[in-house]
């Protein structure tokens, strides 16, 4: 005879992951550099099996004005502005109802530097390329279907398509439009979604880690706690997520400068989708930072902005019932 969890575990889980999300700023942080962008992918559950997805988006961020801390620096720093404009596929299959397994490539159009010096400006050259990509699998550890209430636990591995660091025209091009982190890392993460007919909320927190690349550089790590709200109506569904971004500081063994020092952000995420057609849906979304508080002298997000398309397609009938093997 199996042994169901009670209620209690469940408030025991979204406890836990309200907590991480409140008190991890106590950690040392890092801004985002631009070493990979945050995911776009909404927080969703497993879903029917024998469900393929495949997702295309394209995101731009732009970052300018320097701060220390939370204050403003004016006519300071290396940089005048850094921008880039990111692809990335993710392909997503179900085997059963509870796991799920997908493969994401990202790859950089462009990361552009625009320095604050007009000399150094004019020999400034945009990088470009594969960041590159991510396995990870999901599973479903507690489902109620009467509830339409679900917690799912995630693993995944990242790697880079190289573990050089880009150069053209001879020179090396600085970690700020470097497109690939050129390490290997990993996620984690942990999720609680409550379902209702045409609305539903879901509570997230991501762990993401790099080891060091060839040039002895490693990037921060990044605690993500995300909270949404979706509503849906006939072919609309709207979106009002949270996120509280912390992430540590990138260390260098060589004492290079550092591309980042640690950041806290709280960002406001609105996403609008439309059902194209059956099992095709556009998602335009924007992330707008609430809150900023960077470790050291950084240069700051300003927005990001982009859009995606999903498609789905079930290759077997969905079962009636929610009942998992």
């Amino acid at each position: 005879m199996k042994i169901k969890p009670t209620v209690s575990v469940a408030a025991m889980v979204l406890a836990c992951l309200v907590i991480i999300g409140l008190f991890a700023p106590k950690l040392s942080a890092q801004c985002c550099s631009m070493g990979s962008p945050v995911s776009t992918a909404s927080l969703a559950g497993v879903g029917s099996k024998h469900t393929l997805s495949v997702n295309y988006g394209m995101k731009y961020g732009l970052f300018e004005t320097y701060f220390r801390q939370r204050t403003r620096l004016i006519n300071y720093g290396l940089y005048d502005q850094l921008s880039y404009l990111f692809s990335s596929f993710n392909l997503a299959y179900n085997f059963t109802n509870r796991l799920s397994f997908e493969h994401e490539l990202g790859y950089f159009v462009r990361k552009t530097t625009r320095y604050a010096d007009p000399e150094l400006d004019k020999l400034a050259t945009d990088g470009y390329g594969f960041s590159g990509g991510m396995l990870l699998g999901k599973y479903a550890l507690w489902v109620k279907p009467v509830s339409q209430f679900e917690i799912d636990a995630g693993l995944g591995f990242r790697y880079p398509f190289s573990r050089k660091p880009m150069v053209v025209n001879g020179i090396e091009l600085p970690t700020e439009a470097q497109p690939s982190t050129g390490a290997f890392g990993g996620v984690m993460f942990l999720q609680a979604i409550k379902q209702h007919r045409n609305y539903s909320f879901a509570l997230q927190h991501r762990y993401e880690f790099f080891g060091q690349n060839d040039n002895d550089y490693q990037y921060g790590s990044a605690h993500l706690t995300s909270v949404s709200a979706s509503a849906r109506y006939h072919s609309f569904s709207a979106v009002l997520l949270l996120r509280n971004e912390i992430r540590t500081s990138d260390h260098s063994a060589t004492n290079s400068r550092l591309a980042s020092e640690g950041s806290h952000l709280v960002v406001l995420a609105p996403q609008l989708s439309y059902a194209l057609l059956s099992g095709l849906n556009l998602t335009m979304y924007m992330d707008i930072p609430i809150y900023r508080y960077y470790f050291g002298e950084q240069i700051s997000n300003r927005y990001a902005m982009g859009f995606s398309i999903i498609y789905t397609h079930t290759f077997a009938k969905p079962d009636s019932k929610l009942v998992f093997p």
